[in-house]
């Protein structure tokens, strides 16, 4: 449900392989993400 809103407020998904512990399985793809969508919306 989420990945279909997302695009419409000018925003992408970006999906990752993982449990539901993602900010600890993968911190780097989390932040990486994060600060992207940061930059596209300055």
């Amino acid at each position: 449900m989420l990945s279909e809103f997302v695009p419409t407020i000018g925003f992408e998904v970006t999906k990752v392989s993982a449990s539901h512990a993602l900010f600890i399985t993968q911190p780097l793809v989390i932040a990486d993400t994060v600060d992207k969508q940061l930059k596209r919306s300055l």
